[in-house]
């Protein structure tokens, strides 16, 4: 036993001699690369030319200006037609997809987006955020009767302009016959912000009776709040019959003032959909549009009595606000700084405000 114990030990050291002789005659694999870090043309090599310049030909054919986000969904949309798959691709890569092409010629907006224009083609699109009103009478009345009946009652379309003025195209009412995809896009803005046809609920498009629209509009006129169901829900030191404070006039011109003295030197505007929320963390009230006598936010900050600090403007991401010179001029001339305590109504139990 000793003798064998002892040939296993020679046979071990022999193999971990021969072990580096084994490697050095193997073929070495080569280290792995590194992953290169997405580029904002990844994904760009997924749109071909020929489907790239059909989706901006039938854009122009529907008066569509062809924004990144716009032709980025017609590509999608041709695709499904055709029963391909649709691009790999985001509007970034889209975007250098369409500088890459020399047909095209890439026009940075003043919203904040980017679009796709033929180089040597004429641009006849519809301004859909146009407010001037070009359309017969009669397709109103049939278009508000249509949303009125059983059938439109039941609809909700989605929010956005695009996509509802695409379903309803395809609901192929006579009312919308002979007009365009950008001039149905148009009627889908003015049955929003003047006609009172359409309005928003739970962000889709519904019939204005039964939208959110219609229930601010009356509180508005009733100059009531609108309290948002977690403000109301909110612990209160004071008890259970804590209350809710709407800022007045005075207020909000104060809080504007304070916010825009606020921004960092980078910063040149105020989110509008960030507004509310500002006044409830930084002052402790709600800022409230229907106590004030309006429907909409965007409405509020146009009012004279605000008009002067700053204006609205439509960006790519939303509204914003944009201090004006009176603004800068206000916070230059206070000299001790802003009061710290706001004006509010005088405490209101939430449960009336509910």
């Amino acid at each position: 036993p000793h003798q064998q114990q002892q040939q296993q030990q020679e046979q071990q050291q022999q193999q971990r001699q021969r072990q580096p002789e084994r490697e050095a005659q193997q073929p070495r694999q080569p280290p792995a690369k590194a992953l290169a870090p997405r580029s904002k043309a990844a994904g760009a090599k997924h749109v071909g030319l020929p489907e790239l310049l059909e989706a901006v030909d039938s854009l122009y054919a529907d008066r569509l200006r062809p924004y990144g986000r716009i032709l980025r969904k017609r590509l999608a949309e041709l695709a499904e037609a055709a029963g391909r798959p649709g691009p790999d691709v985001n509007v970034d890569a889209l975007e250098v997809a369409c500088s890459a092409c020399a047909s095209l010629r890439v026009q940075q907006e003043e919203s904040g987006e980017w679009s796709a224009l033929r180089k040597a083609q004429p641009e006849d699109f519809v301004d859909v955020y146009c407010p001037e009103d070009r359309y017969p009478e009669e397709m109103w009345d049939a278009l508000a009767e249509f949303f009125a009946g059983p059938v439109g009652s039941a609809l909700a379309l989605p929010g956005g302009r695009y996509a509802a003025a695409t379903e309803m195209r395809s609901k192929a009412l006579a009312c919308l016959s002979g007009f365009c995809l950008g001039e149905l896009c148009h009627i889908m803005q003015l049955a929003i912000s003047q006609k009172k046809i359409l309005g928003y609920s739970n962000g889709m498009l519904v019939p204005f009776r039964l939208s959110q629209s219609a229930w601010k509009e009356e509180l508005a006129a009733k100059q009531q709040p609108l309290v948002p169901p977690a403000a109301a829900a909110l612990p209160a030191a004071d008890g259970p019959a804590a209350a809710v404070r709407c800022a007045t006039w005075e207020a909000v011109r104060r809080g504007l003032l304070e916010l825009i003295a606020a921004m960092p030197p980078t910063q040149d505007s105020l989110q509008l959909s960030k507004l509310k929320h500002a006044f409830r963390t930084s002052f402790g009230m709600e800022l409230s549009e229907t106590h004030l006598g309006h429907a909409k936010l965007s409405e509020l900050m146009q009012d004279p009595r605000v008009a002067d600090l700053c204006s609205v403007r439509l960006q790519r991401h939303g509204y914003v606000l944009a201090p004006k010179d009176a603004a800068r001029r206000q916070l230059v001339l206070s000299a001790s700084g802003l009061p710290a305590e706001l004006e509010c109504l005088p405490e209101t139990p939430r449960s009336a405000a509910a």
